[in-house]
């Protein structure tokens, strides 16, 4: 599966416009502040290593915007005075009996402010580290993500944090997959190339280093600039995107909102 080409002619945002979108978090003029604050939420994790520098720029209006902008599209570190919710979350796991649930569909919405605390529950390894592990997965934030990676390996809860990391469509989580790989083998029988066949439709070997390569070359490419093709497409273009270069993977990538049987419908009109 090769989709980079195709996604190259959808990208319309280079390095250095971003890197001036950031600069002018702190331009004299308000309006020239909120308008590259929305501009830089609208990029997402594109634009996301450029807000990481940002966090710590000299000057405090950049640093302001950075931080919210931060908390908006998941990035930057989780800080530990980020746990004020961590009763809540206790309590909402405390009833999750089973996925899915009432209490559980409570606790994703909670989104991003959630993950200190899912993350805290992880750490000690308590009774309800897997529900915690699948809430993380459909939060999909990804200061979580090295995280869960590293819990891979663990004996218990090791295939939840597999499943919860792999479901996540996102370039990051990939490449958390395959550092556990090069660094620690595929501890789980096999299941991390299981899964990434699943995910490029293909299957490229027992080694990591051609994963890697795809990885690099076509996937992590691809996916850093899916906010731009969500952005430019139409529902209707987005899933000729989705069913001729992604399949499955695709569909789910492009069209989060638009269930199977709407895809099915509109087909016809798609060749």
């Amino acid at each position: 599966m090769c989709v980079l080409p195709l996604f190259v002619q959808a990208a319309g945002t280079s390095d250095k416009q971003v890197a001036r979108l950031v600069s002018e978090l702190g331009h004299a003029q308000y309006s020239a502040r909120q308008n590259a604050h929305g501009k830089l939420i609208e990029l997402g994790v594109r634009a996301g290593p450029f807000i990481e520098k940002a966090l710590n720029s000299d000057d405090p209006e950049v640093r302001l915007h950075a931080k919210a902008i931060a908390l908006e599209i998941g990035v930057g570190p989780i800080n530990g005075d980020s746990l004020h919710n961590y009763e809540q979350v206790i309590a909402l796991l405390g009833s999750v009996g089973q996925c899915p649930s009432t209490e559980m569909d409570e606790l994703v919405a909670l989104g991003r402010p959630a993950v200190p605390a899912l993350l805290e529950v992880c750490a000690h390894r308590g009774g309800k580290t897997g529900f915690a592990l699948r809430a993380l997965g459909r939060i999909a934030d990804p200061r979580s993500f090295t995280v869960m990676a590293d819990m891979i390996h663990r004996e218990k809860h090791g295939h939840t944090a597999l499943d919860a990391l792999a479901s996540i469509q996102d370039h990051r989580p990939l490449g958390e997959l395959l550092r556990i790989w090069e660094e620690k083998g595929d501890i789980k029988n096999g299941r991390i190339r299981q899964k990434l066949t699943e995910i490029a439709r293909s299957d490229l070997g027992e080694e990591p280093g051609p994963w890697r390569k795809w990885y690099r070359e076509e996937w992590a490419p691809a996916m850093k600039l899916l906010p731009t093709i969500k952005s430019r497409l139409s529902p209707a273009q987005a899933a000729k995107v989705a069913v001729r270069y992604g399949g499955p993977t695709g569909y789910r990538l492009l069209l989060p909102g638009i269930s199977k049987s709407d895809l099915e419908a509109i087909l016809p009109e798609l060749h």
